[in-house]
């Protein structure tokens, strides 16, 4: 049986992330570790080796909150998948995050980057605010609206991903 190509490859950096959604999915939210470089560069030969990739692949960094892990991590990562990568691959980048850890800094690793970015808003503060909350238990929609402006400030553009829940479905024009 033949695979691929491969258009889509999901990279979890790190289960860690620095808020505490109250549906979230992950068993290890407070584990720390971070994806080892030698495991991204083992992923992507094993991706090549297997002929997976033919000319696009997108690489999406979800899961935890990527923004946790440092950038410094990120440039080894992208500097690794370049290095790994055959020439005629275009590698297209994603960051799914909750918006709450942008900075200037991020932005600009972002737009040298090509980054695309999807922020994680579920709708109004009163229904994000539910849900997503800090580690105290407070709300996270203002945090992560100072993230969408800084993003908007750099002039970057992201779509929105919401988790739609019984509750939110009563407020659909919201």
């Amino acid at each position: 049986m033949n695979y691929g190509p491969l258009d889509l490859l999901v990279i979890q950096p790190s289960p860690f992330c620095n808020i505490y959604c109250s549906y979230c999915y992950l068993p290890e939210r407070s584990n720390t570790n971070k994806i080892k470089p030698e495991t991204v560069e083992k992923l992507m030969e094993r991706v090549v080796e297997a002929n997976l990739i033919d000319k696009e692949v997108t690489i999406v960094r979800h899961a935890g909150e990527p923004l946790a892990v440092p950038l410094s991590y990120y440039k080894k990562y992208f500097s690794i998948i370049n290095s790994n990568t055959p020439r005629q691959v275009k590698i297209k980048h994603s960051i799914q995050t909750n918006g709450m850890l942008v900075t200037d800094e991020w932005c600009r690793f972002i737009k040298e980057n090509g980054i695309s970015i999807g922020l994680s808003i579920d709708g109004p503060a009163f229904l994000h605010n539910k849900n997503r909350v800090t580690r105290a238990g407070k709300g996270t929609h203002a945090k992560a609206l100072e993230g969408a402006a800084l993003l908007q400030k750099n002039n970057i553009r992201f779509h929105i991903i919401a988790v739609i829940t019984a509750e939110s479905c009563n407020y659909p024009d919201e």
